[in-house]
C-alpha cells in the first residue's frame, strides 16, 4: 500500500518513525529527571529566646518553633514552606470574655482585639524577618479557647524574599498585644431614661479596659527595666499617659457597683507592685 502524503512531503510512515524517536527522547529526559534526587524536607528548629512578652504573657508561653521546608519544582534546593510556633496556655483567667474578643486581622465583633507577633533573628541577634502575623484564623481560635496546660500550633507567614535563605534564622521571640475598642452606643442607651444598671454596665466595660491598660503599663515598666536606655519607651509612655488622662475623665462620670470598685482596687495594687520594683 502506498504511503499517504501529508503536507506534500511528510508521509504516514515518516510520521510514525518520528513519533517513535520522540517517545524515546521523552523517556530519556524523564529518566534523567528522576536521576536528580529532590532534597528531603526537614524541620529547621529555632531557639525560643524569651518568654512571650506583652499583654498576654501571663496567659500563654512559647514552647517551640520550627520552619518547615519544601523542595519547590524539584530543584533539589530546600526553601521555607511555613513557620510553625507552638504555644501553651498557662492561665484560663484571660483579660477578656471569650464572647467579646477577636484575633487581629479579623472582624468578628469583639471589643477586645488580641494579637501575637513573632520576630526571627540570626545567630548574632540581628533581625532576619520581623513583625510576622498568623496565617490560620482557625488555629488562633483554637489557641484562645484552649484549656490551661493545652498546647496549640499556629502558622505564621514569612516574607517571600526570606524563604530561600531561611537557614539564617536561628532564634525566635514573640510579643503580644490586647486593644480595647468599645462598640458604638445605641440611641436607646443614650436616652434620658437610662437606668443605674446601664451605668454599672459601663463601669464593667471600664474595668476591663483598665485591666488591659494595666497589663500594657506593666509591660512597659518591664521593658524599661530591661533597657533603661531605650528611647522608644518615652513615646510609649507619653501615649499611655494620654490614655490614662482619658480614662480618668471617664471614671469621674461612672457609677460603679461594689464588685467593680473592688476589681479596680485590685488592678491599682497590681500597678503599684510593678512600680515599686523599679
Amino acid at each position: 500500500m502506498a504511503d499517504f502524503k501529508v503536507s506534500g512531503r511528510m508521509t504516514v510512515k515518516k510520521l510514525q518513525n518520528f513519533a517513535k524517536v520522540l517517545a524515546v527522547l521523552l523517556i530519556s529526559l524523564t529518566a534523567c529527571k528522576k536521576e536528580k534526587k529532590a532534597a528531603d524536607p526537614v524541620d529547621h528548629k529555632l531557639e525560643v529566646t524569651a518568654e512571650l512578652s506583652g499583654d498576654l504573657k501571663d496567659y500563654f508561653k512559647v514552647t517551640q518553633a520550627i520552619i518547615k521546608t519544601k523542595d519547590p519544582w524539584e530543584t533539589g534546593e530546600l526553601e521555607a514552606d511555613e513557620l510553625m510556633v507552638e504555644f501553651e496556655k498557662i492561665s484560663d483567667d484571660l483579660p477578656f470574655e471569650l464572647n467579646d474578643q477577636q484575633p487581629c486581622k479579623s472582624n468578628s465583633g469583639g471589643q477586645y482585639t488580641w494579637c501575637i507577633i513573632v520576630d526571627l533573628m540570626e545567630e548574632n541577634g540581628s533581625p532576619f524577618d520581623t513583625n510576622l502575623q498568623y496565617s490560620d484564623y482557625e488555629a488562633m481560635k483554637n489557641l484562645i479557647t484552649a484549656k490551661k496546660g493545652e498546647k496549640r500550633w499556629v502558622k505564621f507567614t514569612m516574607g517571600y524574599d526570606k524563604k530561600k535563605t531561611y537557614a539564617k534564622a536561628k532564634k525566635l521571640q514573640a510579643n503580644s498585644k490586647v486593644e480595647y475598642e468599645p462598640r458604638p452606643k445605641s440611641s436607646s442607651s443614650s436616652s434620658a431614661s437610662a437606668s443605674s444598671s446601664d451605668s454599672e454596665g459601663d463601669c464593667s466595660d471600664f474595668v476591663r479596659e483598665y485591666d488591659s491598660f494595666a497589663s500594657s503599663y506593666i509591660s512597659l515598666i518591664e521593658k524599661y527595666k530591661a533597657n533603661r536606655n531605650d528611647i522608644s519607651i518615652l513615646s510609649e509612655y507619653q501615649s499611655m499617659a494620654s490614655k490614662a488622662n482619658s480614662m480618668q475623665s471617664k471614671a469621674n462620670s461612672l457609677s460603679c457597683s461594689p464588685a467593680d470598685v473592688a476589681k479596680i482596687s485590685e488592678i491599682q495594687v497590681k500597678i503599684a507592685n510593678a512600680v515599686s520594683k523599679l
